[in-house]
């Protein structure tokens, strides 16, 4: 095949392989079908980078459509092509593929290890537009973690890249479907990122932009997922008819595409709203299917959501045993998906990455080692000096102490040649210094010192700035070759002298000189042999320095460890509690109460949820300023909190709005009696800048599980009972759809 032939049928497929590559999000089966066929084209051609990214794609679809085994075993044989073939795009791709891979699997640490792989591929290689699926992947792995906070910070993270890839392609005036792609994405996880804090009014604006975006690309992969988060949204808002409308659109979105992954977890939202519309033996028939699909695939966090919700099923129809044995398993695979194993494995991805660079440095230098050897094994002349060389190079590199290195080349070399002046010096890149490890003159050991790398006065910085041997057999006659003044080597009493660069991989290290108080005191075939040794020295100072690094890095990385787990317990507390006056925050409280339904439920308790919005509070701040205002809602949750069980949960969840939880009721009356005694503790004036200012509260309550039997529902319908009490006489108590007092 002709050459010029052969370059326009890999352009084709070049294009080709673009366009389905593009076609998994829409139609995963074109997709597939497509790949198969470039995949044929390619080998036919030999184009091994073509045949890697038909795998690719062939995984890609093949994820989509549910078939996890096909994508596994085509990630794998691609991976392996780029990893042979040096495509460092591709490699970074079939990463970030299988991350989402181990992601739908629960693995969510490998998932990590991979995503971290693409980020610092990305970041070496400057691929914005990488960078940006890395970190949005990573913050995608954090957030399933319920690390919702530091996902936040990689989403933004991935924002910021995703803004410098779009300047890139503005002035390059190209195809805007990748960004359209990410926008989408990235759009979507903010807004399920706020979903999991319960900030749903947030959540709804970045979903809805994230739609816009994946209609304007017509991206159905990802539009699906928009739909479902939407679904979910305004499901918590207590809109069930739109959160139903948005449910089915992506039901039927879903099958056209047969996309079987995003079906699977539709069909637990619709599980969810069947179980909201007391329709329990539909939800558990549809809960099971999902679990035996996802068992089949070891999908964990799908198969964890499927058995809790059977669970709430079970319980709510009356089936308490089924309903404890699903709740085991539900508990049994929510420990696999621990926040806490998945934090570490970030830190255990970062050193693995610094290991394999190093072993792979490592692979490097052994190979040097055996083209040294060959080169040797060619100097017949040389053979019993050259057992010195190697016995020199054993030592020399079995040690990481730089001192000790240095003083056992000196001690070797002086039963080879004239060594009673000898230096061995170390380059410092960062600082362009040469500092002076070892310096004799004349048999007399010098202090350590360091000079300037741009010296004229130094044979050493003349070596390290050039990376060039020298040998001088005259100093006096051959000195201003190199430097202006040989100060730095003993003056006029240094006659002859060997220089030479110590290199690894082509980048220097230092440099390694002998002298002689002789002139012509060095052969070539002394040169030859210094010159060999100064190889396995550079070897040796490498690895000195590599190690020295690594336990500076691991010395980071342990202070980082214990930084992470500090902000972590704070994170945790910030994050579940109100930050003025210590109570429970909104989602603290909605975790307690769904824990108090399901426990109301297996005993047969009521749950009375108690919502209550502070009279005359503004008039406080108007008049006081906020501080005061402050100190007054510190006084007033005080009052609230002494007035409870300690079984009971009082918690703020906005400006002057608490929510009282009471638990193991046996009658509705019991929640009028502890609201009267709410109602109580405001009867004395709260003291406010020594003036007593007179504060009243109104109380909505729901119960469960008669006036709803999920959190949400509870919250929202106390909420309508306490606006009955605000509308007219405030400063009182009202049951949902009951006479108020």
């Amino acid at each position: 095949m002709e050459q010029n032939q052969k370059t326009e049928q890999i352009e084709f497929l070049k294009n080709e392989l673009l366009a389905a590559w593009r076609l998994c999000n829409t139609e995963p089966l074109a997709a597939l079908a497509q790949s198969e066929l470039l995949l044929q084209q390619s080998r036919a051609i030999h184009y091994k980078k073509g045949e890697g990214w038909a795998l690719l794609i062939q995984a890609k679809a093949s994820f989509q459509i549910n078939d996890f085994e096909n994508a596994k075993q085509a990630i794998g044989k691609a991976i392996e092509l780029f990893q042979k073939y040096r495509d460092i795009e591709g490699l970074a791709e079939s990463f970030v593929i299988e991350s989402a891979l181990f992601i739908q699997q629960g693995a969510l640490d490998k998932a990590l290890e991979d995503a971290t792989k693409t980020l610092e591929i990305a970041k070496e290689g400057e691929y914005p537009l990488l960078e940006t699926k890395a970190a949005n992947r990573i913050g995608e792995v954090l957030l399933k973690a319920g690390a919702v906070h530091q996902g936040l910070e990689y989403f933004m993270r991935a924002a910021s890249s995703l803004k410098k890839y779009e300047s890139i392609q503005e002035n390059q005036q190209s195809d805007k479907r990748d960004i359209l792609e990410l926008q989408a994405r990235l759009f979507s996880n903010l807004g399920l990122a706020f979903l999991e804090i319960g900030e749903t009014s947030n959540a709804i604006e970045y979903l809805e932009l994230a739609l816009g975006c994946a209609e304007q690309n017509q991206d159905k992969g990802s539009l699906l997922f928009i739909l479902k988060g939407l679904s979910v949204a305004y499901r918590r808002t207590g809109n069930r008819k739109k959160a139903g409308d948005l449910l089915f659109e992506a039901l039927d979105l879903a099958k056209q595409s047969q996309q079987n992954l995003v079906l699977l977890e539709l069909r637990l939202e619709k599980a969810l709203l069947l179980i909201e519309s007391d329709i329990y033996l539909e939800a558990i028939e549809a809960l099971t299917g999902i679990i035996q699909e996802a068992l089949k695939n070891q999908l964990i966090p799908i198969l964890t959501e499927a058995y809790r919700l059977r669970s709430l099923a079970f319980e709510l129809s009356g089936d308490s045993a089924s309903a404890l044995e699903d709740y085991k398993q539900f508990h049994k695979y929510q420990e696999d998906l621990s926040g806490e194993q998945i934090a570490q494995s970030k830190k255990d991805a970062e050193i693995l990455f610094e290991l394999e660079r190093a072993k792979n440095e490592a692979e490097i230098y052994r190979l040097r080692n055996v083209e040294l050897r060959k080169q040797k094994e060619e100097l017949e002349q040389s053979n019993q000096r050259l057992k010195a060389v190697m016995e020199i190079a054993k030592v020399v590199t079995a040690s990481l102490d730089i001192q000790v290195i240095a003083r056992t080349v000196h001690a070797s070399l002086m039963h080879l040649m004239d060594a009673s002046g000898f230096s061995l010096v170390q380059y410092d890149e960062l600082h362009d210094q040469i500092h002076f490890i070892l310096f004799l003159e004349d048999g007399t050991v010098h202090e350590p010192f360091t000079i300037a790398a741009d010296s004229q006065d130094s044979f050493a910085a003349y070596v390290v700035k050039h990376k060039e041997f020298i040998k001088l057999d005259d100093i006096d006659a051959e000195y201003a070759q190199y430097v202006k003044n040989p100060t730095h080597l003993g003056g006029r009493k240094t006659k002859s002298m060997m220089y030479a660069p110590l290199l690894v991989g082509g980048k220097v290290v230092g440099a390694l000189s002998v002298q002689s108080m002789k002139t012509g005191a060095y052969t070539n075939e002394d040169g030859e042999l210094f010159r060999s040794v100064s190889t396995f020295i550079a070897i040796a100072m490498e690895n000195s320095s590599t190690h020295d690094e690594l336990l500076r890095l691991n010395q980071d990385l342990q202070a980082e460890k214990d930084a992470l787990e500090q902000l972590t317990k704070k994170v945790s507390r910030l994050a579940n509690h109100d930050g003025l006056t210590g109570l429970p925050n909104r989602l603290l409280l909605g975790e307690l109460l769904e824990k108090a339904i399901l426990r109301a439920a297996r005993h047969s308790t009521l749950v009375a949820v108690l919502f209550m919005d502070l009279d005359n509070f503004k008039p406080i701040n108007d008049r006081f300023g906020h501080h005061a205002g402050d100190l007054a809602l510190i006084e007033v949750a005080h009052r609230f909190k002494n007035a409870l069980r300690a079984m009971d949960v009082i918690a703020r969840v906005g400006g002057d709005e608490f929510v009282a939880l009471l638990t193991d009721l046996d009658d509705p009356q019991a929640a009028a009696v502890v609201s009267e005694k709410l109602l109580d503790t405001l009867k004395d004036p709260v003291i406010v800048n020594n003036t007593p200012c007179e504060l009243g509260v109104s109380i909505g309550i729901a119960l469960f599980p008669r006036d709803g039997k999920l959190a949400d529902e509870l919250l929202h319908r106390a909420d309508e009972a306490m606006y009955e009490i605000k509308r007219e006489n405030k400063n009182g108590y009202a049951f949902y759809k009951h006479e108020k007092k």
